[in-house]
């Protein structure tokens, strides 16, 4: 984090922070001031200034008159508060304060630039009440995940007008819990100040790399990256290698050949995996859309066919193909086949040569969208009707 904070804060702060640290027992039950915010919802400013000095004493307990100047820094905004009138006609004296989250994210922040305070148990309290949360702000995101990030953080304050001068008089310290500070100076004013935790370690360069099997771009060293990578690589790995499918293969003995079309009638799964096909074939040919209008939860409208490609009675998918039902308006055959496509390790292995004579039958002499691929057209020569092989281009 890199902000902005006022020289003067700034060298009060670094005052407190370079004394020796206090040593004090660890406290497990609340206190009375993380009662009352837990109960009101808010922390006046002015019950924040005492809880502070009950474990922050250094350099004067001047922390109490100093953590308002933290609030922009860390990102926080102020409140006013006031009593809820007895009557609406009652005068309401408002005072500053921060919401229980916003407290609490101010007491983090305190934590992680080396301060002497314990945010853990107000941490517990709130994270029963986000569980469940999907969508949170910046400052529960800090409670929820106090507990991985405490210590590990790097904090830059910056309170320099222009940049950092070359010159500038630089000082290091480590205290007693194994914060590192580092803090550049201008004359008797503190300009700069990096905090690392005690648990800090300098994250791995990221990477831009691409797979080099599943085709994915990812940065190295990142988590999110990573985890996005997985789930493309072993979809594509489900594509180009697929193993035994146990739900194709029942349906498989149960209809026969007859299993492998997907039409409105046919499971949601069916057509997810037709859908991830057709994401492939647009991938390969590099396609502008995906020419099939169904997915894992939602069906193919009645204008659309598919079929999955059995590579055996295991259920293996080999690949799929998307037929779609043409506008009457359009001169023509009434259906047209928009794609096909196989793992390659299937190509010329004669899946679709035993499925040819059978789409003819439900479809008709249909047409077959352009433009195809080298393979397809020879494929069409060998295997195509009279009017599908003149619409190929002349060899």
């Amino acid at each position: 984090m890199a902000t902005n904070i006022s020289r003067e804060t700034l060298t009060k702060l670094c005052e407190i922070l370079v004394e020796k640290r206090n040593t004090s027992a660890r406290r497990e039950g609340l206190t009375r001031f993380e009662r009352q915010a837990l109960k009101e919802g808010v922390a006046r400013n002015t019950d924040i200034g005492d809880y502070l000095i009950t474990t922050e004493t250094r350099a004067f307990s001047i922390i109490e008159h100093i953590f308002e100047e933290l609030l922009v820094p860390f990102g926080i905004a102020q409140q006013s508060v006031g009593r809820r009138p007895v009557d609406p006609e009652d005068e309401i004296t408002l005072t500053q304060a921060l919401n229980a989250v916003d407290a609490t994210a101010l007491i983090i922040g305190l934590q992680r630039v080396g301060l002497q305070v314990e945010p853990s148990r107000l941490v517990r309290e709130l994270t029963k009440t986000l569980d469940g949360r999907e969508v949170l702000t910046s400052n529960e995101l800090e409670i929820v995940l106090y507990d991985h990030y405490v210590g590990r953080r790097r904090t830059v304050l910056n309170a320099a007008q222009g940049p950092i001068h070359p010159l500038w008089p630089e000082t290091t310290h480590q205290d007693e819990a194994g914060y590192r500070f580092t803090m550049k100076w201008d004359g008797d004013a503190v300009v700069w100040l990096e905090v690392l935790g005690p648990r800090y370690r300098k994250p791995e360069p990221q990477e831009h790399t691409i797979c080099e099997y599943c085709g994915h771009s990812y940065y190295t060293n990142n988590t999110q990256e990573a985890r996005i990578h997985s789930e493309v690589h072993s979809r594509k790995k489900q594509m180009i290698d697929p193993q035994p499918d146990e739900q194709f293969a029942e349906r498989l003995s149960a209809l026969g050949r007859a299993g492998e079309l997907v039409d409105q009638s046919s499971p949601l799964w069916m057509h997810g995996a037709v859908c991830d096909r057709a994401f492939e074939f647009k991938r390969e040919f590099k396609y502008d859309f995906v020419q099939w209008d169904g997915s894992s939860t939602r069906r193919a409208g009645e204008d659309w066919q598919g079929w999955l490609f059995a590579a055996d009675d295991m259920g293996a998918i080999a690949g799929a193909c998307g037929f779609m039902r043409r506008d009457g308006a359009i001169e023509g055959p009434e259906w047209s086949l928009q794609w096909i496509w196989l793992a390659p390790k299937y190509r010329r292995a004669g899946l679709l040569e035993a499925r040819w004579p059978s789409f003819l039958q439900a479809y008709g002499d249909f047409d077959i969208e352009r433009p195809l691929s080298p393979a397809m057209q020879a494929f069409v020569r060998k295997h195509g009707t009279q009017s599908q092989q003149a619409a190929l281009p002349a060899e």
